[in-house]
């Protein structure tokens, strides 16, 4: 008699706590193809799961009545009502939205910020000539790819700019940062200090001169100079032939 309610009350407790699985499978409605990842949600709580990639769902819930409700995008979501008093198998159907855009009229008319672009290239003269002095920060990060390990013994790294390397045999083994402050003024007075670096452990610091105020170019000029080559600024005379 001593053992009885106790064994009473395990009883109960394992009945209320009793779950029940509702599987199924999401599938279009007129096709019948499967619908991959398709969310379901039981209505007015945050319980839910979703299909996998054969649109198979299955969700575990204790006994009760529930409303679950399947929704996809580019399909009109899908509802029914379960009362679960054992497993069962729920299959959703769901039927495609119908989309619909108002016309669009083209016309082959240019491109509007030409316009601008011929704008600036026709003030860059007067810009110029009121631009007399100026300073900045800059951040700067840079990467360093070689084919071969880079030692920390070594002062400086030499490396050709458009060489014949295979990119894929390539592989990151540097990188550089560094924070600067720079100031000019006319007609070629400038200067940039250096105010923070870092760089990765196999580079010297003396390598990490490379600043934002070394690559500032001056768009106002004909030309823009990157690593020796001069190439057209995108307000040059020509720039219109080039890239617009």
């Amino acid at each position: 008699m001593k053992f009885f309610p106790l064994f009473l009350l395990v009883f109960v407790q394992i009945s209320f706590s009793q779950t029940f699985t509702v599987n199924g499978k999401a599938i279009d409605l007129k096709t019948n193809e499967q619908l991959p990842y398709v969310n379901i949600r039981v209505l007015n709580t945050s319980l839910g799961t979703a299909a996998n990639v054969n649109g198979d769902f299955e969700l575990k819930l204790k006994k009760g009545k529930y409303t679950l409700v399947a929704s996809y995008i580019g399909y009109y979501s899908d509802t029914t009502e379960v009362n679960l008093n054992n497993s069962l198998s729920v299959n959703f159907k769901l039927k495609q939205t119908d989309i619909s855009l108002p016309e669009i009229v083209i016309f082959p008319e240019e491109n509007p910020a030409l316009e601008i672009i011929r704008k600036a290239i026709e003030k860059k003269k007067e810009r110029k000539a009121k631009l007399l002095s100026y300073e900045f920060e800059a951040y700067t990060k840079g990467l360093i790819r070689t084919t071969d390990e880079i030692s920390a013994k070594r002062r400086t790294i030499s490396s050709g700019v458009g060489s014949d390397d295979d990119s894929v045999d390539l592989k990151i083994t540097g990188i550089l940062e560094n924070h600067s402050k720079g100031y000019f003024k006319k007609p070629d007075e400038f200067k940039e200090v250096i105010l923070a670096r870092k760089q990765s452990a196999n580079l010297p610091p003396t390598i990490n001169i490379l600043t934002g105020g070394r690559l500032i170019q001056n768009f106002y000029e004909g030309d823009v100079n990157f690593f020796g080559a001069d190439l057209p600024g995108p307000i040059s005379d020509d720039a219109l032939d080039y890239y617009y």
